[in-house]
């Protein structure tokens, strides 16, 4: 549901002066709704008052649409009319008329044609990326991944006993020469390729179109998957979303992962992975599946009541209008705000120990991957707070940064 883009080395130049951004403050602070915090059991991650976390990388509560997810699932769960066999064990690939409606869903929304038997209902990106690597791991203890990437990726393939060995990034996305030197040098494929190829995690850039073209064409000469990671591409800012890495011609070796976390709810806990048949075959035959069956049936019944209401589209519209307006907000903020960019000589994380203080908090580059060139850089998440508790961390950051250089 919610999406967020890095803002690398902040740099910008000085339009206000010091007076005129501390009367900007003032008005804020007069104006300031109720702040936006989170507590108790239920969340993975709590947000205390008057902080400003920008490393939270998930929606508001406010823009979790609990009405709507009622609704669906008191038309799923009406004991007079729905079927009582959603409670029982499910089709491992997922139940037909719920893949049936994420196809026309994506169908649309891509302007693109998905078909229903290259689907597989998923519990999301993180599981369903865990499922892949016990499905793919086999003799191969070592997988390609991007530096930097989702911080949490490593760890996923570190608890399946797959080594990651890194690739970097630049402009146009994952370095191809690089990757293609690793395959020409070791003596076999990986188990496969990890990359987030639309709006990447932490960089926000995009793999271009040729080298898309030709990460196909090296999958399929070296005979290794590609896990495309890509849980943004609904939430573009520009009029078309970009479609999934699995819809490209000569696909055959990708397998593309969505989520409903960024588009409706992470507390739902699905999403769906497009790949050719013979790809999901493999995961349908997965130990834990003829065990227990389809993942996550009852939620996936309610999010199918969401698509076929027309919900979860009119949603994502007003979702993607107000990250727009968010990030815009962030991005002045800083660009307005700051006298100059970050030395080199100052490390990321130096700069949050002295933002801590201040209560404002971010992602360090360092975490994203182990490349020195990671560590001047931060990860900003703008999907959890308001637009004026978004100005009040980058002045917060500021505020820290004018430590450091005093």
């Amino acid at each position: 549901m919610i999406y967020h883009i890095p803002l690398h080395s902040i740099i910008g130049s000085l339009q206000n002066s010091p007076g005129e951004a501390d009367s900007k403050k003032d008005t804020i602070c007069l104006n300031m709704h109720q702040w936006t915090v989170q507590g108790g059991t239920t969340p993975q991650q709590c947000a205390s008052d008057k902080e400003v976390n920008f490393s939270l990388g998930q929606p508001s509560p406010r823009l979790l649409p609990i009405e709507a997810i009622a609704e669906a699932a008191s038309r799923s769960l009406d004991p007079n009319g729905s079927d009582r066999l959603i409670l029982q064990y499910g089709a491992a690939q997922g139940r037909f008329s719920t893949r049936e409606s994420v196809s026309v869903f994506l169908s649309k929304r891509h302007q693109i044609a998905v078909d229903p038997s290259h689907l597989m209902i998923s519990t999301g990106n993180s599981a369903a990326l865990g499922l892949l690597c016990s499905a793919l791991r086999r003799t191969h203890a070592t997988a390609f991944i991007e530096d930097p990437s989702y911080l949490h990726a490593p760890n996923i393939l570190k608890s399946h006993g797959i080594q990651a060995i890194r690739i970097p990034v630049d402009q146009e996305g994952l370095c191809l020469d690089t990757l293609e030197h690793l395959l020409c040098t070791n003596q076999s494929a990986p188990a496969f390729l990890y990359c987030i190829p639309t709006y990447h995690n932490p960089t926000g850039r995009t793999l271009s179109s040729s080298r898309r073209k030709r990460l196909l064409e090296l999958a399929t000469e070296h005979e290794f998957p590609i896990i495309a990671d890509e849980p943004y591409n609904l939430l573009h800012f520009g009029p078309n979303a970009i479609p999934p890495l699995a819809s490209e011609p000569n696909a055959d070796w990708v397998i593309s992962l969505g989520t409903f976390s960024k588009i409706l709810g992470p507390g739902l806990r699905l999403g769906w992975i497009h790949a050719s048949p013979r790809w999901i075959r493999l995961l349908v035959k997965h130990g834990e599946l003829v065990s227990g069956g389809g993942l996550n049936p009852v939620v996936g019944t309610i999010v199918q009541q969401t698509i076929d209401s027309g919900f979860l589209d009119s949603h994502i519209d007003c979702i993607r209008k107000t990250l727009v307006h968010r990030s815009k907000i962030l991005h002045q903020s800083l660009a307005n705000t700051f006298w100059i960019g970050i030395p080199q000589s100052i490390d990321a994380n130096t700069l949050l120990k002295a933002a801590k203080p201040l209560r404002v908090q971010f992602t360090p580059g360092s975490r994203c991957g182990p490349s020195s060139d990671n560590h001047t850089f931060m990860r900003l998440s703008f999907s959890f707070y308001e637009p004026e508790e978004l100005v009040e961390g980058a002045e917060r950051l500021v505020t820290a940064l004018h430590t450091l250089l005093d």
